[in-house]
């Protein structure tokens, strides 16, 4: 997935990664901090880190949404997926949308937290 996002980076296409960023983040998020790390300098990607709870997982692809549920006492790679599409009239794209947005607003450019979690 790393050598897509880069790719997609370097031509031009916005790759915009928000991620928890406070000092309680928990293996998964260590992982997804030490592993989106070198995204950094990749044409037009930027990563952002949030100091609030993050409760979800969202990769957004135009009008398609993978959203990945956490659940209590399930590691995220064994979570359940929503995988949703833009429709006319429907809402829940729009609100997992606009809570990525609302996150992405909230958050921080990736700063010394990032270095030193990757380091």
């Amino acid at each position: 997935m790393f050598s897509v996002l880069t790719e997609r980076a370097d031509a031009g296409i916005e790759v915009r990664i928000c991620l928890g960023g406070s000092d309680s983040i928990d293996a998964d998020e260590r992982s997804a901090l030490v592993g989106y790390a070198p995204l950094r300098g990749y044409g037009e990607a930027s990563i952002r880190l949030h100091r609030g709870a993050l409760y979800n997982l969202i990769y957004r692809s135009d009008d398609q949404l993978f959203v990945v549920q956490r659940a209590y006492g399930v590691g995220i790679a064994a979570a359940p997926v929503l995988h949703l599409e833009r429709t006319d009239g429907g809402d829940m794209f729009a609100t997992y949308a606009e809570s990525f947005e609302r996150a992405w607003a909230e958050a921080e450019p990736e700063g010394p937290e990032l270095i030193r979690v990757s380091e």
